[in-house]
């Protein structure tokens, strides 16, 4: 048999790194917002409770995210690729891209800064953020679902055999 370079644990030493230092960053911006938002000092831009509010969602979402795709990565390595975790883990994913979306939807109305297919003025690019987020979330859904049905398809071959 050939032997090839498998990127399982690399990645999965990357992911548990993203997501440790995910949760660190969540642990620090905690008094960091808070001191910014209530101390205000002089070198710090002016900084709303929007902004803070919004940088400490998309942390812990991207962090949920980053600690699903670990898990997956940890059943993948083990060789229990085709389990229904899986498949419910990939669907927290879609969910959660899907409230990334939202959230920065709501940032951007927030801003006055959303349209659907609107043009950015300054680099002449079509501003497409949530629709490239429910595509995302969607591709994984479907993911999911290819992987639900080779679940069900592995088990009952199991059973005949």
């Amino acid at each position: 048999m050939k032997k090839y370079f498998s990127i399982k644990k690399p990645l999965k030493i990357i992911l548990d790194i993203t997501y440790w230092s995910g949760v660190i960053a969540i642990i620090v911006s905690i008094p960091c917002g808070l001191i910014i938002l209530l101390d205000k000092p002089a070198f710090v831009p002016s900084t709303s409770i929007n902004s803070v509010l919004f940088t400490w969602m998309d942390c812990i979402l991207y962090t949920m995210v980053i600690n699903e795709l670990r898990n997956i990565m940890g059943k993948i390595i083990k060789i229990t690729p085709f389990t229904l975790d899986n498949v419910r883990g990939f669907r927290k994913i879609s969910i959660y891209i899907i409230i990334i979306g939202v959230v920065h939807s709501i940032n951007d109305i927030l801003n006055n800064n959303f349209g659907l297919f609107s043009f950015d003025n300054k680099t002449g690019l079509m501003k497409t953020d949530i629709v490239l987020y429910l595509i995302l979330a969607g591709t994984i859904a479907v993911i999911a679902e290819v992987l639900e049905k080779a679940v069900h398809l592995k088990d009952e071959n199991d059973l005949t055999v």
